[in-house]
């Protein structure tokens, strides 16, 4: 899925979410389908904010596997 779609898809989920009064993880698997039909069982792992924060893994992210390395690195560091 080209970036572009995605994006526009994600754009029209969030408004149709703001719209029905309903926060992303209230939304119904086939309310996801609407959208496109590559959104599977597994849309409702991917967005708690725990897999939003891990997915984040670049130098410095925020994932938890990022922090452990920085808090190691400090310890090593200042003893």
């Amino acid at each position: 899925l080209a970036f572009r779609d995605a994006y526009k898809i994600t754009g029209d989920i969030v408004a149709f979410a703001t719209k029905h009064n309903k926060y992303l993880k209230d939304l119904s698997l086939e309310e996801y389908q609407k959208h496109s039909d590559l959104f599977a069982e597994d849309i409702f792992t991917a967005i708690t904010p725990e897999s939003c924060v891990d997915a984040r893994m670049s130098y410095g992210g925020t994932s938890r596997i990022r922090i452990k390395e920085q808090i190691k690195k400090q310890k090593e560091q200042f003893s």
